[in-house]
């Protein structure tokens, strides 16, 4: 690892701590300087995007999660906080596109499977919404996502 690999790994720590303290313009400035001393990280964009959602800039968000993408095609990060980022905005279909490509990629993630259920039931697909809170349900652990296993479960009577 070279020397500007290490200070953006260092970056992208400070940015961590900056968006765990919710200063996000102080850690999207973190984050681009990690992607500029190494750009070819998809996980250093794909913070920016991060820092800019939480700020409101979904739209601006776009950009970088695509960059992160296109960094890593098989980055499933990316495509979940693209379809994030989308849901935000209200492009359903967009949405579904990206988290369909991150369960793809990494079929166990679960935040993915919540969220298509989500969307699926916004755009009146039952049975695709059930079938993916389902599958949440199934591979959630149970004691970190008690709460939001039963608000899949009722998901699931709301739309039976």
């Amino acid at each position: 690892m070279n020397s500007d690999q290490i200070k953006a790994q260092e970056e992208n720590l400070k940015g961590l701590q900056a968006l765990a303290e919710g200063r996000w313009p102080e850690a999207e400035n973190f984050f681009k300087l990690a992607s500029e001393l190494n750009p070819s990280s998809p996980e250093y964009p794909g913070n920016v995007g991060i820092a800019l959602m939480n700020q409101g800039k979904g739209k601006e968000s776009v950009v970088f999660f695509i960059k992160a993408i296109e960094i890593d095609p098989d980055y499933a990060k990316g495509y979940y906080n693209l379809g994030v980022c989308y849901q935000n905005l209200k492009d359903f279909k967009q949405s579904i596109r990206n988290y369909e490509k991150a369960v793809d990629l990494v079929p166990t993630m679960i935040e993915a499977r919540f969220n298509l259920g989500l969307v699926y039931s916004f755009l009146g697909e039952k049975s695709k919404a059930k079938a993916n809170y389902e599958e949440f349900i199934k591979l959630a652990p149970k004691v970190s996502y008690e709460k939001q296993i039963i608000d899949a479960k009722n998901k699931i009577k709301e739309l039976e």
